[in-house]
């Protein structure tokens, strides 16, 4: 029905997820932040409307909705349940990285917090769902596959498929291997390059990331995603010039693309420059009043400067836009805990920590959590 209102002619998963936003189940009320007419609104632009709709209601499941529906079959057994409920749906649906999951977490929801809630007691080993690369004793049969009459084509979009399977599941080593077999059977298609070097970034092999983004910059030199990467690269390395040149470079031909803006402020900020910094979070804010991440970086900038009240109040503005947002949390514990307020920094390091901070961004938390002794 949901996928009808959208005018769409199949069901894919985030169908699925405005399908719980529109009946009364124990998820629609965990997801009470959502409303079913916005959810659309996104749905629409994911996809071309139709005007053939089926007259029975009949649409078929994408590949990955089905998984999804597999994949809260599973979750059953592991409850013990007698049949699939919105919750199992709900937990499939946060099982990997996909845009559902990362809209659900910005409403401050993560899959631990379903488990709890719904299945109290019941510990829930997250699932996958992956096609499993095959081990070195079944390579035989692989290898028949691999000289098989079927099409160079087929076989890549089959490893397309896998590849990004393994990057949505952050198994960014088992993507990159996929990546590597698809390239030997042939090295045209780009999409294989941009999979590994968002793999090897995401996995923090930063002088692979650095070739592999370098080299996409100069094959597609109009695409301002690589060239932002890379100089988020060059941040995470500590070079702040290479990644401010790169910075300046695109700052002349996109001056109002709000994501540049904060990335220029956050290089600043890094090197301690925080009334510079606060000019290009301002300019960001300015240009895209709902972006989350330069109020946060805005407030921690002015609470550098003295101004503790207004700092702690732009954070709580990116915590409204973005209730996941575990940067927002760890700026938070780090201004109680220079005011000696150790339980709401320890509260906001264990929130940026439900957030995911490690994985995103290191061991930083961790550090300031065991500092603090609490």
């Amino acid at each position: 029905i949901f996928a009808m209102k959208c005018r769409h002619d199949f069901i894919d998963y985030v169908h699925l997820f405005g399908g719980l936003l529109t009946c009364h189940c124990s998820a629609s009320y965990k997801l009470g932040s959502f409303s079913e007419s916005t959810w659309r609104l996104v749905v629409e632009k994911f996809y071309q409307q139709t005007d053939s709709l089926p007259e029975d209601e009949s649409i078929p499941l994408t590949k990955k909705a089905e998984k999804m529906i597999i994949q809260s079959f599973a979750y059953t057994k592991q409850t013990n349940s007698e049949q699939i409920s919105s919750d199992h749906l709900l937990l499939a649906l946060l099982s990997i990285n996909n845009s559902v999951a990362q809209h659900i977490q910005k409403a401050g929801i993560v899959f631990e917090d379903i488990c709890q809630e719904s299945f109290p007691g019941i510990v829930i080993k997250k699932l996958t769902d992956l096609t499993v690369m095959p081990k070195k004793s079944n390579y035989s049969n692989f290898d028949k596959w691999l000289i098989s009459d079927d099409s160079v084509e087929d076989k890549l979009n089959e490893w397309h498929y896998i590849a990004n399977e393994f990057y949505e599941a952050e198994d960014y080593n088992q993507c990159i291997k996929a990546c590597d077999i698809a390239q030997s059977l042939s090295n045209e298609n780009p999409v294989f390059d941009i999979l590994k070097a968002y793999a090897y970034y995401s996995n923090k092999n930063f002088t692979a990331a650095i070739n592999s983004f370098l080299k996409l910059t100069e094959k597609f030199p109009a695409e301002i995603d690589y060239r932002l990467i890379l100089a988020n690269i060059y941040d995470e390395m500590g070079d702040y010039t290479e990644a401010a040149k790169i910075n300046q470079e695109l700052y002349v031909e996109f001056p109002s693309d709000a994501v540049l803006l904060n990335n220029i402020g956050f290089n600043l900020q890094l090197q301690k420059r925080y009334s510079e910094a606060i000019l290009y979070y301002q300019s960001a804010i300015d240009i895209d009043p709902e972006f989350a991440y330069p109020y946060d970086n805005l407030g921690f900038c002015k609470y550098k400067l003295g101004e503790y009240e207004q700092g702690l109040s732009l954070i709580n503005k990116a915590l409204e836009l973005d209730k996941g947002n575990s940067y927002a949390y760890k700026y938070k514990g780090i201004i109680f805990m220079e005011n000696d307020n150790k339980e709401e920094a320890s509260k906001n390091f264990q929130l940026a920590l439900k957030f995911g901070y490690t994985k995103k961004y290191g061991n930083e938390v961790n550090e300031y959590i065991s500092k603090i002794g609490l």
